[in-house]
């Protein structure tokens, strides 16, 4: 793949990334939760993260994802590293 092929696959934005700048909501997370400050936060484990389809995970213990744009993503934590950067763009937080 030539860095111009990554960038249009990168930019092309995904059936749920259509729906989410419409403004569908997400279905509700059902993955578990934890009490901590009290607020309820979800538990993501790594045994049961999915690589990203088109995406070659180099060893049975990394995984690429591509994470959908223009929705909110709930409070949560990990039992492995998350390493995440923006490829292009800003990030809006919350107002």
């Amino acid at each position: 793949m030539t860095p111009e092929e990554l960038d249009v696959q990168l930019r092309e934005l995904t059936e749920h990334e259509r729906a989410y700048r419409a403004g569908v909501k997400p279905a509700p997370d059902e993955r578990p939760r934890v009490m901590m400050g009290g607020n309820p936060i979800v538990v993501s484990h790594f045994r049961n993260q999915r690589p990203h389809a088109g995406l070659a995970a180099p060893s049975p213990y990394v995984r690429a994802k591509r994470h959908s744009r223009f929705r909110d993503y709930p409070l949560h934590m990990h039992d492995f590293v998350e390493l995440s950067y923006m490829y292009d763009g800003k990030c809006l937080g919350k107002q």
